[in-house]
């Protein structure tokens, strides 16, 4: 069975079981840690930002090299097994090790133990994401096709998404007898089954990770690994369009990502008076909403790209996300909770978009790139990609945390937040929301594809 005339079936499905592992790689540490770090032990909201994504800076800049790598692996030895299965398998101990922590530990020894296992989560997480979003462009030449697939693998983030922030209200069943223990059985189960048993999954299905495309790829010249390293990046980055689409990705990630970081706080001490139980539950809906309306914006962009091409639905997105942002302000209000599925109809298709319309923009890319140069650099679009996209993550997380001390968030309050503390919290997701996307449609509209 294949979902075209080149993509098997079976291949989509093992590229699916790789993205629910990365998935969890690139959001499972916040969906725990805001709650049970920050709002249950009273951890301070920008140290622990830091503590979280100062390692993710580290293993940012080290993308590049673990690109050339994963080229030069699939160059030689035609696979990227020995990658795939190392990094699942640390990730998805140091995941699990990450909750172990004790909570009677002073706020200096519990960062400092948070910032020693994010750093060894995130550098393999690079590991493994690069090689798999390799095996994903190979997947077809044709642009409609690695589209098409790429929705097709979107369904299981989607249902990840469902899935993932009822982690903390998991956590939270009396069956734990504690918060805890719910957390670490929790945590365990994500890091063991989630990331490291489905992150092995493309290695065994695929049959050593190779899949039917033919490139005619010239040997690589013999020269030192930092000058084609050198030679890789400057051709990248002097690609125009690829820069602009890395722009898009930076106001997506980088400021909408931070506005979006206050719908959290403000269901919680907004919209239930801090009750922080209630509060993930309703968090879970809004975060459910999203995942549901996924599944049915899928097909709608996928069709919509095939009909106007992928630059064009971009920007139809971004301005249905413009409106979705003015929204959001009569949305997050008390009282309106029952409206909180609402904001995931008008917004959720542009984070769909940043999986499947940009990266198959950017296999075009790459795959207009190796005809000219014959030279395979998919290894390297894909870690500036990777590299654009958590970086502005995480800058928007620190600016997050900063932002939350600023503006006057008490995580230890034992009173509701200050009326001015949540009237910022409203405009920083109303307006922030607004603002990236009209600056993305602007920028889209330079690209010439």
């Amino acid at each position: 069975m294949t979902i075209s005339n080149q993509v098997s079936l079976s291949k989509v499905n093992a590229l699916g079981f790789g993205n629910i592992s990365v998935f969890f790689m690139r959001n499972g540490i916040w969906i725990l840690a805001t709650p049970f770090f920050q709002m249950t032990l009273g951890v301070d909201p920008f140290l622990l930002s830091l503590s979280i994504t100062i390692p993710l800076f580290i293993a940012l800049f080290l993308g590049p090299f673990i690109g050339q790598l994963s080229d030069s692996m699939y160059r030689t030895r035609g696979t990227r097994d020995p990658l795939l299965i190392t990094a699942a398998l640390v990730c998805g101990v140091s995941y699990g090790l990450l909750w172990m922590i004790p909570s009677d530990l002073p706020q200096e020894k519990i960062l400092t133990y948070i910032f020693l296992l994010a750093l060894i989560f995130q550098l393999f997480s690079s590991v493994y994401i690069i090689p798999l979003t390799s095996l994903m462009y190979e997947v077809s030449e044709d642009s409609y096709q690695r589209t098409r697939t790429l929705g097709f693998i979107a369904y299981y983030n989607k249902v990840c998404s469902i899935l993932y922030h009822w982690a903390f209200p998991l956590a939270q069943l009396s069956l734990f007898g504690s918060l805890l223990l719910g957390i670490k059985v929790v945590g365990w189960f994500i890091g063991c089954v989630l990331i490291a048993l489905l992150g092995m999954f493309p290695v065994w299905l695929l049959k050593d990770s190779k899949l039917p495309l033919k490139q005619n790829i010239k040997a690589t010249p013999k020269v030192s690994r930092l000058r084609a390293l050198q030679a890789s990046l400057a051709c990248v980055l002097g690609n125009t369009n690829f820069g602009l689409l890395m722009l898009v990705v930076l106001c997506q990630t980088c400021i909408s990502g931070f506005s979006a970081s206050m719908d959290y706080y403000l269901i919680v001490y907004y919209m239930f008076g801090g009750d922080v139980v209630e509060g993930a539950f309703w968090k879970g809906v809004l975060s459910s909403s999203y995942s549901a309306m996924g599944f049915i914006a899928i097909p709608l962009i996928t069709l919509t790209a095939k009909r106007f091409g992928n630059k064009k639905t971009l920007e139809i997105v971004f301005l249905f996300t413009m409106l979705g942002g003015l929204c959001k302000w009569f949305i997050f209000t008390p009282g309106n909770e029952w409206l909180l599925p609402f904001d995931a109809v008008l917004s959720s298709s542009v984070w769909l978009s940043m999986f499947v319309i940009i990266p198959s923009m950017i296999a075009d890319l790459s795959e207009a790139n190796r005809k000219e140069t014959q030279l395979d650099r998919k290894g390297s679009f894909i870690s500036i990609h990777t590299l654009g996209g958590k970086l502005g993550s995480a800058i928007a997380v620190i600016c997050s945390g900063l932002a939350l001390n600023l503006i006057g968030f008490d995580a230890n309050a034992i009173n509701p937040q200050t009326p001015d503390t949540l009237l910022s919290m409203r405009v920083i997701l109303t307006f922030g929301t607004v603002l990236s996307s009209l600056t993305a449609f602007i920028i889209i509209k330079k690209i010439k594809i």
